[in-house]
């Protein structure tokens, strides 16, 4: 998926739910392919930023949701990086 379709993607999902004056934006980021054949490559992606005081906390409850959603902590925001 482009880059340009993943951030149309999250302008969506934060149009539709009333989030854009909220504790929620969109971010550029850069994902990790993995391993195999591209160990450590990046590309470009983008994420949705929660802002909380307790990043740790939410991370937590969103892993030990139903369904499990995976983030990561940055910049004391939790990233949800759509890639």
């Amino acid at each position: 998926t482009s880059r340009d379709r993943l951030w149309e993607r999250a302008q969506a999902m934060v149009g539709e739910r009333g989030w854009e004056d909220g504790p929620i934006s969109i971010v550029e980021t850069r994902a990790t392919v993995g391993g195999g054949a591209l160990p450590g490559q990046e590309v470009p992606s983008a994420a949705l930023a929660l802002a909380t005081d307790a990043p740790d906390v939410l991370a937590k409850r969103l892993r030990t949701g139903a369904p499990s959603v995976f983030g990561r902590i940055e910049d004391g925001r939790v990233l949800l990086d759509l890639r």
